[in-house]
């Protein structure tokens, strides 16, 4: 070889060196170069100044000496890696963190074989270190975050449950307040009556003890009595009555089970027991189903869509009106049940119109939690496995239609 390609050889040899020695000092990064004994063979600054060391003291030593400064695991777990980098040859890497016990700092490693011969436990492994504890502790509130989110969804999940119970038990009380105003009257006219008989039968009895006793006499009372037992019969049936009606549909809403039922008789007690909340003001109901349409399902659920659209109508629809108009029609096609709720109300604005079926939305929260509505969408989309849409606009009323797959609501 000549002594210019020897030169020349040289001088590149020479700007390899540079050029590394350059990269060593530029790397923000920490970077050592160890043989397979773990002997430092080069370091960087930035590799003592992560470690908090000076670089003189780092040199010609055994890497496990830093490593169990920075974890009593770090020199196992370097091992661990080592065997990995021998095993798998060049360009492999792995990154694992450790902590600064100090600094509570946390380091990724990244190590490759740069270097190996034939025999084995010969080659060089480079090994790239860096500061990522604002990535870690990133990660980790994240992740705390995310526990808290999860819990206070969570929470929040079990607070709408118990809301939504409590509305369901709070329709039943006013269920029951309403049908026990509405005995009362037939109750209490029943008690008069039954009052003013026991009077007649005392003075037609004492009449007859003192022999005064006249035929006149005899065909009043009998008269008297026909008429006022007449009149208790009566309401002693439409007592009869609402205490029946009562039974059935508070039984479905407090136990949702499933049975055979005709849906028009159906709902007509279920408009029945709202009949106090009806009287408030003049306000007519039509159903519009066939009288044998039958179905073998939940008629509980039924009795809940039906009592928050009608109490929707009289709280916000008829707001204001003097008289309103309600129109339901049910039948069956193609195996689904059709239902549709119409009233002649006030109507929703277009802006509002989307948002009715969101739990607590309301427009109003004096009277109302805003859970009806979205009570009545679950019901519907859920149990019944069917759809809800809604049609209206302002001051031109509101429809409810309805579709639910016959074999989620009949046998």
């Amino acid at each position: 070889m000549s002594k210019r390609s020897r030169k020349g050889e040289l001088e590149a040899s020479q700007q390899t060196v540079r050029f590394f020695e350059t990269v060593l000092r530029a790397s923000a990064d920490g970077i050592v170069i160890t043989d397979m004994t773990q002997n430092i063979i080069v370091v960087n600054e930035a590799f003592c100044t992560l470690l908090g060391r000076r670089k003189r003291e780092m040199a010609e030593t055994s890497l496990f000496i830093w490593l169990e400064q920075l974890d009593a695991d770090a020199p196992q777990q370097w091992a661990e890696l080592e065997k990995d980098v021998r095993a798998k040859g060049s360009c492999y890497d792995i990154e694992f963190h450790k902590i600064i016990k100090e600094s509570m700092t946390y380091l990724s490693v990244n190590a490759s074989l740069l270097e190996r011969v034939a025999d084995e436990e010969s080659g060089v492994i480079i090994s790239i270190w860096r500061d990522v504890t604002d990535r870690v502790l990133a990660q980790k509130e994240t992740e705390a975050k995310n526990i808290q989110l999860a819990h206070t969804l969570k929470e929040l999940r079990k607070t709408k449950r118990q809301l939504v119970e409590a509305e369901k038990m709070a329709a039943l009380g006013n269920l029951v307040a309403g049908v026990a105003h509405e005995i009362n009257t037939p109750i209490g006219v029943g008690i008069t009556a039954s009052s003013s008989l026991a009077d007649k039968t005392k003075e037609f009895a004492d009449l007859f003890k003192a022999d005064k006793m006249k035929r006149s006499d005899l065909q009043n009372y009998l008269q008297s009595a026909h008429k006022i037992g007449k009149l208790i019969l009566r309401n002693l049936q439409r007592t009869g009555e609402l205490v029946q009606s009562f039974k059935q549909v508070s039984a479905d809403q407090a136990s949702e089970q499933r049975r055979q039922f005709k849906l028009k008789c159906y709902l007509q007690d279920v408009i029945g027991s709202l009949e106090p909340r009806l009287k408030v003001k003049p306000v007519r109901i039509e159903i519009d189903c066939d009288e044998d349409l039958e179905l073998n399902s939940y008629p509980g659920l039924f009795a809940q869509i039906m009592t928050n659209f009608v109490i929707n109508s009289l709280t916000y629809g008829f707001r204001g009106e003097n008289e309103g108009q309600i129109k339901i029609t049910a039948e069956i096609q193609d195996d689904n049940l059709y239902l549709q709720y119409q009233d002649n109300g006030r109507g929703i604005s277009e802006d509002i119109l989307p948002k009715i079926f969101d739990p607590f939305f309301t427009t109003d929260r004096q009277v109302g939690t805003g859970l009806g509505m979205h009570i009545v969408y679950n019901i519907i989309t859920q149990k019944l496995k069917g759809s809800i849409t809604c049609e209206s606009e302002a001051g031109n009323g509101v429809l409810f239609r309805v579709k639910t797959p016959l074999n989620q609501c009949s046998s």
